[in-house]
């Protein structure tokens, strides 16, 4: 329990156990190697998810490495500067929730969104648009409390801790969660100035994840996806958009 970040146990478990021989028997730089690694084998994930969705929707192998395309296009993603981080995990994870859903396969992609948003909550912001699609696709009581169960049984996996130590496990995460929010409000650091959504926006998203022409690209293919499917009533393409 000695996690200030607030990423899930399954994080720390999975990089820790495959990086360990390269930590213990190797050199330290081997071992950032080893851990980077990781993350891109993650990033092959989330592509393999990305391209799944994309032909489940379209049919067209050419639509689906356009859309894996644009996520290489992120330079973040490709040449990241942390060794390590829970966001290839948890991005990954949550694809493959995104794409269990677009099959309809109910369960199976609140387990993954449960393992996602164990792993970072932030990711949460999926469960409202999935709530909506299994309501509209996946109707009665039965089917909701499946789904229901399947996330609670996804984010204990990612968080085992919550089970295993009961009360104690919970108000840990709760204090957790309280003193990451805190810290996100603040900018990393009450101390810090002058770093605000802009500044994040300019010096981080612009430059590491979405530069603009990027940015516009893809919003004018969201915006002709969105007038193709509304005319077409394409609404799986609507949710995915979402």
């Amino acid at each position: 329990l000695h996690d200030g970040w607030g990423y899930g146990s399954m994080f720390w478990y999975v990089y820790g156990l495959v990086s360990w021989p390269f930590h213990t028997w190797g050199s330290f730089q081997i071992y950032l190697i080893s851990l980077r690694c990781i993350s891109a084998a993650w990033l092959g994930v989330s592509l393999f998810f990305v391209i799944k969705s994309i032909w489940l929707i379209r049919q067209r192998y050419t639509h689906a490495v356009l859309g894996a395309l644009f996520v290489l296009a992120m330079p973040a993603y490709y040449f990241y500067t942390k060794a390590f981080s829970v966001e290839f995990m948890a991005a990954a994870i949550g694809l493959a929730g995104i794409y269990w859903l677009l099959s309809k396969k109910f369960p199976l992609a609140f387990i993954c969104l449960g393992i996602a948003i164990g792993l970072k909550l932030p990711v949460v912001l999926f469960l409202p648009v999935a709530g909506v699609a299994m309501l509209v696709w996946y109707r009665g009581i039965k089917q909701v409390t499946y789904c229901a169960l399947a996330f609670g049984l996804g984010f204990v996996l990612a968080n085992p801790y919550l089970l295993i130590l009961g009360r104690t496990g919970i108000n840990f995460y709760i204090h957790t969660l309280q003193t990451n929010m805190e810290d996100n409000a603040t900018g990393h650091g009450a101390s810090i100035t002058g770093i605000d959504y802009v500044a994040w926006f300019n010096s981080v998203i612009i430059v590491d994840y979405l530069p603009l022409g990027l940015v516009l690209i893809c919003t004018g293919f969201v915006l002709y996806n969105l007038w193709q499917s509304l005319h077409r009533r394409r609404y799986s393409v609507l949710m995915t958009i979402a």
